[in-house]
């Protein structure tokens, strides 16, 4: 046996003795002090304030004894459960990827005209009915869309 398995199994050992031990000195602390209720004075009530911290000690020391034993099955009951989750939410993250790629590469697109027609983005002229798909600002010479009400690089009027 290495010496991580005899380490492991001296802490279950040890764990096991101490949660016991803890109990017993905890149950004649409870005893004593709910028999005391009816006759007087509690005498063995100092056992309580030994045992709970012993149970404290000994169910730390069987956590630590058992942890891959522990963690083994916490991964057998709770893979299945996020497996199932994942399905269920697979859908959604899907219509939210398909948004989210539309709505990019609908920024793309290009330029659309009065007639309802999609241009490329660096088109002049709509393709479809030819009317301009963009003008020049008379204030500061800059290229601004046809429908837009103010030059976006100086802000003067257009129409």
């Amino acid at each position: 046996m290495d010496q991580h398995k005899k380490v492991k199994r001296i802490l279950q050992v040890v764990g096991i003795i101490t949660l016991l031990i803890g109990i017993v000195f905890a149950l004649i602390g409870f005893i004593d002090f709910f028999n005391a209720l009816q006759e007087g004075m509690p005498e063995r009530f100092w056992c309580l304030f030994v045992g709970m911290p012993l149970i404290g000690i000994g169910a730390s020391l069987l956590g630590v004894g058992f942890k891959r034993e522990v963690m083994k099955y916490m991964e057998k009951e709770s893979a299945p459960v996020v497996n199932e989750a994942a399905k269920d939410m697979a859908p959604a993250v899907k219509t939210v990827a398909a948004a989210v790629k539309e709505a990019v590469s609908g920024s793309e697109k290009g330029k659309t005209c009065a007639c309802g027609c999609e241009n490329e983005a660096d088109g002049k002229f709509c393709k479809n009915c030819g009317a301009p798909l963009e003008c020049v600002c008379a204030h500061c010479g800059a290229s601004v869309a046809t429908d837009s009400m103010y030059c976006d690089q100086c802000g003067a009027k257009l129409k």
